[in-house]
């Protein structure tokens, strides 16, 4: 059995991480979302990753409006956007972590709703919950409704999430235990590195509320500026799997094995040539790997996974 980390009280301090870098556009909008919260036991940590606009200069000002509230922190050089969101929670003294991006909106209740959640789920070590994407002012984007899409994920089995990355950071809070874990910063995909870390060691739970506005526009942090990132695919997986053998002493005997197995196949790997290896790899733990799939009926969803398997052995 995988140990409980949490051990809170009924209404813990909850650390609210911000991370920015050239973010005067939208930042105040934000930072008014986040001083509206109604939970009242919070601190606001703003890690500011070396801006070269307006954007510390708001942050001082809302520093002197709310000393008891805000504390700022400024690298002395420009690190990237997962490392500058792990110096910020290097300086968190709450019980509980939430990541908040410097474009988007939180409804007034997140905090409540996601504290309200780990007493509910006492064997958690991270909870997230549903978002909606906007851009403009209010104009909310509306999802096409695929045959088959990935679903929201909740669990115990880290395998599910070793290929991708399927929890944004956005929509996390995790108990500030874990911080003993996944300190110093790292330089990839904080969101990833911390629901394979949680998942390794807990329990993930879900929240079936939209308790984020997500801002959407030609800057936006994720995904589009992502190093790792390249036409839309992961390109440097095999770093990643390197990377989760670290979590690989609280995982069970076989997600350990699967990783290991995994991270084998992909050191031998030739990109963009059909590897019957990981082929087959993918197809014998289909219901694992793809435990996100959902839509369609029963036949179709298998012959997906099978087209997937093939697509990852030919494309990665």
């Amino acid at each position: 059995m995988k140990e409980n980390v949490l051990s809170g009280s009924s209404s813990p301090l909850v650390s609210i991480v911000v991370s920015t870098y050239n973010g005067e556009k939208y930042l105040e909008e934000q930072l008014q979302s986040l001083i509206e919260q109604d939970y009242a036991n919070l601190e606001i940590i703003v890690s500011d990753d070396f801006s070269s606009d307006n954007t510390w200069e708001i942050l001082e000002k809302w520093r002197h409006n709310y000393p008891d509230l805000i504390r700022i922190f400024r690298n002395e050089a420009n690190v990237g956007w997962s490392r500058n969101f792990g110096n910020g929670i290097a300086y968190t003294k709450g019980e509980y972590i939430a990541w908040c991006d410097q474009d988007d909106r939180w409804m007034s209740d997140k905090i409540s709703v996601m504290v309200d959640a780990f007493q509910k789920y006492p064997d958690a070590t991270l909870i997230y919950h549903d978002a909606y994407e906007f851009k403009g002012q209010d104009e909310i984007i509306l999802k096409k409704n695929e045959q088959f899409y990935w679903g929201m994920f909740e669990g115990s089995d880290p395998v599910s999430l070793f290929w991708h990355c399927r929890i944004l950071g956005h929509r996390m809070m995790f108990p500030a235990k874990l911080k003993e874990y996944i300190l110093p910063p790292i330089d990839f995909s904080y969101d990833w590195w911390i629901q394979v870390l949680a998942v390794s060691i807990g329990r993930i739970y879900y929240v079936d509320k939209k308790l984020v506005a997500q801002r959407q526009h030609g800057n936006n942090a994720t995904g589009v500026k992502d190093p790792n990132m390249k036409d839309g695919a992961m390109t440097n997986r095999l770093e990643h799997f390197k990377s989760f053998q670290r979590f690989g002493e609280y995982m069970e005997r076989d997600e350990k094995s699967i990783l290991d197995r995994l991270t084998t196949i992909m050191e031998h790997h030739i990109h963009g040539k059909f590897d019957w290896s990981l082929f087959f790899f993918a197809f014998r733990y289909r219901y694992r790997l793809f435990n996100f799939l959902e839509g369609g009926n029963i036949i179709t969803r298998e012959i997906f996974r099978w087209r997937l398997a093939r697509s990852w052995a030919k494309n990665w």
